[in-house]
């Protein structure tokens, strides 16, 4: 039975759920722990800025009118453009028919708009588009936390250290998350993390944390035929199990990525903060050849030096 929602007590958690690649299962984990944190009693908001591919909806089973291109551009208050969801969640769609990129000013005005939403919800769940785009690398250095999904692919494996490599040159953190879906079991899940984790502690002085993993499981495709997020259609298969799973491990802990003298605890202040971070843009270079052999079980890459650097 869905809890209700509880007034605001908690501090803000702003979560944005990110991918080098996409056929990953980002937005079907990124929708899962959002409803399963609303089932919870905490009050979330999903922010589907996929522009181009948006496809949140679709698992929550609505049809939105706006999207957050609209909200962007001023065609519609955002408190239009939010709409409740039967499973729980808001959501702030992705969906535009023209637009797969968002300007300065459009990010700017977005930003703004999401401000004006004060202390209406404890949890924001941002599913980004996948790769090394400026918006994807945008929405994510604008969270206060960032989950990187992967599979255990070497290719999968190469994008996910590229793009983790280009989010700790935007911003000053020194720490990301890790959730490798598709895995075998704990121990394959595991081992991936281990050698992104070398690649990411030596190359970039960082780390990151395994936060979970998703086990293979035929469920998901189901459920995805369905249009239902697997917490909901397949609550008691392996891969909902590891998504309430996860879901239980955030609430539990606390955010590690950035100081929390540096988060305020609003939501009317966050987005004020990371604005400037978030827009600093810093070069987003593609794996080496390298490094997606190493993933497939090649010796560890030699430093690339950086660019403009003598021979």
């Amino acid at each position: 039975m869905t809890t209700a929602p509880q007034p605001a007590s908690r501090p803000l958690r702003v979560l944005a759920i990110a991918s080098g690649k996409g056929g990953v299962g980002k937005t079907q984990i990124a929708v899962s722990l959002a409803v399963d944190l609303a089932a919870q009693g905490r009050r979330v908001l999903i922010v589907d800025s996929d522009i181009g591919l948006a496809n949140a909806d679709l698992l929550l089973d609505v049809n939105p009118s706006w999207g957050l291109v609209d909200v962007a551009r001023g065609l519609v208050p955002i408190e239009d453009a939010i709409i409740p969801t039967p499973l729980g969640p808001s959501l702030l769609p992705g969906k535009s028919a023209n637009a797969t990129e968002l300007s300065d000013d459009e990010k700017l005005a977005l930003m703004a708009s999401l401000d004006s939403l004060g202390n209406s919800f404890d949890w924001v769940v941002i599913d980004t588009s996948a790769g090394l785009g400026d918006n994807p690398l945008f929405f994510a250095s604008a969270s206060e936390e960032i989950l990187l999904i992967t599979t255990p692919e070497p290719t999968a494996l190469a994008d996910t250290y590229a793009t983790a490599r280009a989010l700790l040159r935007r911003t000053n953190r020194r720490r990301l998350s890790l959730v490798v879906n598709m895995a075998e079991d704990l121990h394959e899940a595991a081992r991936v993390h281990e050698r992104l984790n070398l690649l990411v502690k030596r190359f970039c002085a960082a780390e990151i944390d395994l936060a979970g993993w998703v086990a293979f499981d035929s469920s998901v495709h189901e459920a995805v035929m369905e249009r239902l997020p697997i917490v909901v259609e397949r609550p008691t298969s392996m891969a909902g199990k590891r998504l309430r799973a996860l879901s239980q491990h955030l609430l539990k802990t606390p955010p590690s990525q950035i100081a929390d003298s540096e988060v305020p605890s609003e939501l009317r202040f966050f987005w004020q903060h990371v604005y400037g971070q978030a827009s600093r843009r810093v070069p987003a270079e593609p794996a080496s050849p390298d490094v997606e052999k190493f993933f497939g079980g090649g010796p560890l890459p030699r430093p690339t030096p950086p660019a403009g650097a003598p021979e």
